[in-house]
């Protein structure tokens, strides 16, 4: 269902069943699986969440509400986030 060439980490199911949040490294060449990835189970489609987040996400799973909670860490730092799989905002709630 994912096409996907690089490294996968975690896969978390979204609570409806349309969309399966992954872990995957952001090329061939990155040894670390810390970009997010959402794709539509419908269609196959998938799109980075965390393009240009200067971090890395280390674990991923769907709140009820629809938003994907995460641990991201930036540089020494781990922080609690939530991202928005439609808008791909993220925001920080505690580091």
């Amino acid at each position: 269902m994912i096409d996907n060439p690089c490294k996968l980490g975690k896969m978390s199911w979204s609570p409806d069943g349309k969309t399966i949040a992954y872990l995957s490294a952001a090329d061939k060449r990155d040894p670390h699986n810390g970009m997010l990835y959402a794709v539509d189970v419908a269609t196959g489609k998938a799109r980075a969440l965390t393009e240009g987040f200067r971090g890395s996400v280390n674990y991923i799973q769907w709140s009820n509400g629809g938003l994907i909670q995460a641990i991201v860490s930036k540089g020494v730092r781990t922080y609690l986030a939530t991202i928005d799989p439609t808008t791909a905002s993220m925001a920080i709630l505690h580091g």
